[in-house]
């Protein structure tokens, strides 16, 4: 295994039940006096991204974590203060957290990794190995790590989480969110999503149906761990019609105007010629996580919003393609997506539930 690190500029029928236990919810303290629930906007935002390239003898790879706005970087923590290996996962947290906090999110990213792993048989053998440095949301993130691997190391990622999450209910975004990334490589190096023959025909598709597969298998791996998943796609996310000037469409989005993007998806590009814009899955992952949640921003176990999701996972994760027919029969069902509740409201609600359970339990 070989590493380099760096920056860069920016510029369905419903599936059989997915069997899962969700055993123990490692201890993560919720601090229900950290509100965090920022406003949507995109300036100083962080998003992760990786690449893949089979060449004859190896694959070369990498992962990135950077924020809009940034061309510096921040530097990173070097204290190693969170280990966890649970069967062919392994975890190392690097932050200047307190020794328990990073020890516990490290235990819940472990377990959420492995759980997934094994029930999805979504795994690169020998193992997954993450490296997650935990800074603040303020701090300027554009990194990037490139890595070469041959079918006989493990996959290793390194990725920037943010610290103001890691004692929040939205940790479960900082679970979700590598294991999504981890879910990218696995499914490529595995030559399907966009690494799939039918890619060559229509990327464009590929990669929306990859994106929105790994949407869900993040979600599904967070619920495991920890009992509930929260979904952080912020309303407001919006396309304008090029047939009405200044009419826009809201996600999530009724069935008519899914059906329309659909055919878009399935044509590979506008009817004018135009690319298919790089974040169109954002909006079909909220209209497709509220007809899954009923309009909720989190889901729990044990609830039939938890059972829907796990089937979603199951039915997408072997062969992200499955989503645009799955997608296709939720624009036919003539059954709109439910509104959904307030966020902040809800995320607030949650909160104060998870840090009443952490109380109650000792953690």
């Amino acid at each position: 295994m070989r590493r380099t690190i760096g920056s860069r500029q920016h510029g369905f029928t419903r599936a059989a039940a997915l069997c899962l236990a969700v055993v123990s919810a490692p201890a993560i303290a919720f601090d229900q006096d950290i509100p965090i629930w920022e406003r949507p906007g995109v300036e100083g935002s962080r998003f992760h991204a990786v690449t893949v390239e089979r060449t004859r003898s190896e694959y070369r790879y990498s992962t990135a974590t950077l924020r809009f706005g940034d061309e510096e970087n921040s530097e990173l923590p070097a204290t190693l203060n969170g280990t966890a290996e649970i069967g062919d996962t392994r975890v190392q947290i690097f932050s200047d957290l307190p020794d328990r906090v990073a020890q516990n999110y490290a235990e819940a990213l472990a377990q959420a990794d492995h759980l997934i792993a094994i029930e999805s048989q979504i795994l690169i053998q020998p193992g997954h190995h993450f490296e997650i440095f935990i800074t603040s949301a303020a701090s300027p993130t554009n990194r990037e790590w490139q890595f070469t691997r041959t079918d006989v190391d493990p996959l290793v990622l390194s990725l920037v989480v943010r610290a103001d999450r890691v004692s929040s209910v939205l940790v479960s975004q900082e679970i979700s969110d590598p294991v999504h990334e981890r879910y990218h490589l696995s499914i490529e190096m595995l030559g399907r999503g966009r690494h799939d023959p039918r890619a060559e025909h229509n990327p464009s598709a590929a990669y929306i149906y990859e994106e929105i597969a790994a949407a869900l298998y993040g979600s599904c791996a967070s619920l495991l761990s920890l009992g509930y998943v929260t979904q952080f796609n912020a309303p407001g996310l919006t396309i304008q019609s090029a047939n009405n000037p200044g009419q826009e469409y809201s996600a999530p989005y009724t069935d008519d105007v899914l059906a329309r993007l659909l055919d878009v998806i399935e044509a590979g590009e506008f009817q004018d010629g135009s690319a298919i814009p790089h974040g169109m899955h954002l909006g079909l992952n909220l209209t497709l996580w509220a007809e899954l949640s009923g309009g909720h921003w989190y889901i729990e176990q044990g609830t039939p919003e938890a059972q829907a999701l796990l089937d979603g996972c199951r039915y997408s994760a072997a062969d992200p393609f499955r989503v645009g027919p799955w997608l296709r029969q939720i624009a036919n069902d003539e059954r709109d997506p439910p509104e959904m509740e307030d966020r902040y409201e809800a995320f607030e609600r949650l909160q104060i539930q998870r840090a009443t359970l952490s109380e109650e339990t000792g953690h």
